[in-house]
Parts: structure tokens; C-alpha cells; sequence
């Protein structure tokens, strides 16, 4: 797509031959030159592939048109490089004291790994930039004088034709002001309960009751619950307890929060198999059903022995109970219920 212009000259030409008169032949499509004054053009198209193009030039001069001066003119094609993207973001609150850092990203045509960063002139002292990650970091001593400073990020990418991108990051320098900032006080007023923050450095007192946000240096957390001796803060990290009397800084983490994960679909249990009960076969004329097996076999009990009678009294005579038959503990084949025994005959008198 860009415009390629040369200009071909005919060295230690004779004057006296007259003026040389150019041309190209087997030239690629779209290749011109003008025959008076040498000036070669060409625009490839878009579509055009990667690759070696090339033309043959030449010249004569009217005093000798028999004589012609040719050379060879070959014309690299490359892809037309694309500047990077650069993303960051575009304000920071710095803390004197405290280490700042802040992710530079960037994306481009060409492998991420080609990317080299930098910072741009007037950056404060201290202030740098891993050229391959894109990472700044700076610890701003307590000395360093608080203000606003715009610094400027640069990213260059690989190319035979390098290209760059920037994007400017505007910095708050500030003092340590969540380290200066105490909860001096809370109260309740109609059900409501209200904290109240006051900034020693500023001189500024927040009033805040829950759901509302305190920001002060790089702090921003919501307030979640105010009680007559403590403030419970939450931001990204978790939930955090700041007790009465104490400073925003001296806050204490009590709750992490918890890492998102993602969620992981439930597996489908396995259907129970169902086993359908086999037919019993219909049972033969004249047989006597089985009955069921029980469950555990009963415990046997020995009968238990007959009381003695006293000397010379004879023993009352008691008919014998029909015996009942024992159901087998695991019985294989239907049994046949037993017999009932006929009643045992009395006793005779004195025997």
C-alpha cells in the first residue's frame, strides 16, 4: 500500500549523444517510469503477496538508439507493520513511603516478546519500568515533594520498520495520609449509626455511615457495619476492622476475601439399575407353598426340665402339647409340614 519512488540515471553519459530515454520492461503490474526524467513508481496493491518483485531498466540516448543500458531493479515486499496497542491505566494515587506499582500491557502484530517499554523524558526520580513486562515501581521517599506529575509510557515493537505507541498516566503523589486519617468517633441518631474519620494532615473530618465509601491515599473500601467501638471496611482484599481511636492505616484484616473460582458443573450420578423380580413358576397340583425364609434363624431354647414332685405325691398327670415342626434357617426345597403327634395317653394312678 505504500508508494515506492526511485529515480534511475544514466552514469557518464555523453552530452553530445543527447538525452538518455528511459523504460522498464517485465516489470509487475502497476510499475511506471517516466522516460524523461528517469522517475520510477509504484504502489502495490493491498492484495499483494510477500516477495521479491522485480523490473529491468533501461536506457538510451537518441545519438545512439542501438545502445541500450539495462539493469535489474528488485523490490522487497513485506507485510506493513502495525503500531502496538498500549493499555494502562490513566490515573494513580502514590503513598510517599510506600511502594507503588502499576501493570503496563500492550498487544501487537508481531510476537508480545519483541515489545520493549520505556518511560518518556521527565519522569520523577525513582520511577521505572521493567522494559519487557511493562511493570512500573517506584518507593517515593518521605523527602519527596507530593504533587501531580504526568509521566508517559512508551512501547516499541520488533519490526523491520519499528513502530511505537504511548499513553499517559496521571500520578497523585500524596503524603501518608491514611496513616494520619483516626476514627475519633461513632453515634447513633435515630437507628443510624455514623462514624467519624478525621484527616490530621488536611484537617478534614468524614462523617459516613454504612454503605458509604471511604477513600483516602490508595484506600477505597465500603463501609459495612459501625458499632459504638469499631468500623468494619470491606474492599477487594476482605473485610477489614479499624477499632475507635485507631488510624485508617492500622486497620486489621479480618476477614480474607474468598478467591473466585470458577464453578464446576455437578456430574450427573448414575441411575440405579432395577432388577426385575424373575416369575415364579406356577406350583404343582396338590404342593404345599413354601413358606418365606425368615430373616435370621431362631435361637433353639432346650425345654426346660420338669419340676420333681415331692416324695409320695404322685405327679398330676398333663397331656403332652402337640410338638410344633422347626422352620428350617435357610431352607433349599419347600419342606412338608410335619404330622401333628396324637395326645400321649395319661398316666395311670401311682405310676
Amino acid at each position: 500500500g505504500e508508494v515506492v519512488s526511485l529515480t534511475a540515471k544514466l552514469d557518464n553519459a555523453d552530452p553530445e549523444l543527447g538525452v538518455p530515454s528511459f523504460a522498464i520492461e517485465e516489470a509487475a503490474e502497476g510499475m511506471a517510469i517516466d522516460a524523461a526524467t528517469g522517475q520510477f513508481t509504484w504502489t502495490p496493491a493491498e492484495s499483494l503477496q510477500p516477495g521479491k518483485y522485480s523490473a529491468l531498466v533501461s536506457a538510451v540516448q537518441s545519438g545512439k538508439p542501438d545502445q541500450k543500458i539495462s539493469s535489474k531493479l528488485t523490490i522487497t515486499i513485506q507485510e506493513q507493520n502495525v503500531a502496538p496497542k498500549i493499555t494502562v491505566q490513566t490515573a494513580a494515587t502514590v503513598v510517599l513511603g510506600r511502594e507503588f506499582s502499576l501493570q503496563a500491557t500492550a498487544t501487537d502484530d508481531g510476537p508480545a516478546e519483541s515489545l520493549k517499554y520505556s518511560l518518556g523524558g521527565g519522569a520523577p526520580e525513582g520511577l521505572g519500568i521493567d522494559a519487557k513486562s511493562g511493570l512500573l515501581k517506584w518507593m517515593p521517599a518521605r523527602s519527596f515533594t507530593p504533587g501531580k506529575y504526568d509521566i508517559t509510557v512508551n512501547v516499541t515493537d520488533g519490526g523491520r520498520d519499528p513502530k511505537s505507541a504511548s499513553a499517559k498516566i496521571a500520578l497523585d503523589v500524596q503524603d501518608d495520609y491514611a496513616a494520619m486519617t483516626t476514627l475519633t468517633g461513632t453515634v447513633s441518631r435515630d437507628g443510624t449509626w455514623f462514624a467519624w474519620l478525621r484527616n490530621r494532615g488536611t484537617g478534614v473530618t468524614l462523617k459516613l455511615k454504612a454503605g458509604e465509601t471511604v477513600r483516602v491515599s490508595e484506600i477505597a473500601a465500603e463501609i459495612t457495619e459501625i458499632t459504638a467501638r469499631h468500623v468494619l471496611l470491606k474492599d477487594q482484599a476482605g473485610i477489614w476492622k479499624l477499632v475507635l481511636g485507631g488510624a485508617l492505616r492500622e486497620r486489621v484484616l479480618e476477614v480474607p476475601a474468598t478467591p473466585v473460582t470458577e464453578a464446576v458443573p455437578p456430574t450427573a450420578a448414575p441411575a440405579e439399575s432395577s432388577v426385575a423380580p424373575e416369575p415364579s413358576l406356577p406350583a404343582a397340583p396338590g404342593a404345599v407353598p413354601a413358606a418365606p425364609a425368615p430373616a435370621e434363624a431362631p435361637a433353639e431354647t432346650e425345654p426346660a426340665a420338669p419340676a420333681e414332685s415331692a416324695p409320695g405325691t404322685p405327679a398330676a398327670p398333663a397331656p403332652a402339647e402337640p410338638t410344633e415342626p422347626a422352620a428350617p434357617a435357610e431352607p433349599t426345597e419347600p419342606a412338608a409340614p410335619a404330622e401333628p403327634t396324637e395326645p400321649a395317653a395319661p398316666a395311670p394312678p401311682g405310676a
